[in-house]
């Protein structure tokens, strides 16, 4: 697995920072702060890449139609 801290410095002088994944952009690790970007990389690593989304089902209900 190779996690990456990517810098990405547009054409007008825009920075934004985000980690990669084996190649894959990780959901949410874009910031232009690189002290706040540096903080989600950091987490991607503790979790060793899978930093997922916790999802919950609250309610849920099946309705039959006749």
């Amino acid at each position: 697995m190779k996690i990456e801290f990517i810098k990405e410095t547009n054409f007008e002088g825009g920075v934004v920072y985000y980690t990669k994944v084996d190649g894959y952009y990780v959901n949410n690790s874009l910031e232009t702060n690189e002290e706040k970007a540096k903080e989600k990389y950091q987490l991607v690593i503790e979790s060793k890449g899978t930093l997922e989304p916790v999802k919950e089902v609250i309610d849920s209900i099946e309705i039959e139609i006749n």
